[in-house]
């Protein structure tokens, strides 16, 4: 079951293996998927100002939803390696 953190009109959609920026659309009822699926774990410095086309549209929409939530656990969501649990 993906996770979904979003701020206005944009978020990050977290399944277990990836990630995906989501998108409030006009018309469309609920959140569209945005552009590629990135594999986690991320680099640590995916938001970094070297990062290209659409890396630039997850790191925007990461810092969008940092700035209304600090503090949150999105990011260590996105570059820590996943553990399997038992």
């Amino acid at each position: 079951m993906p996770r979904d953190f979003t701020s206005g009109n944009i978020g990050v959609r977290i399944y277990e293996g990836d990630c995906t920026v989501i998108e409030k659309r006009s018309g469309v009822h609920g959140w569209v998927e945005c552009g590629q699926r990135f594999l986690l774990p991320l680099p640590d410095l995916f938001d970094s100002g070297f990062a290209t086309i659409p890396a630039n549209e997850l790191a925007h929409a990461v810092k969008v939803y940092e700035m209304d939530n600090p503090g949150g656990e999105l990011r260590k969501l996105l570059t820590a390696t996943p553990t399997k649990e038992s």
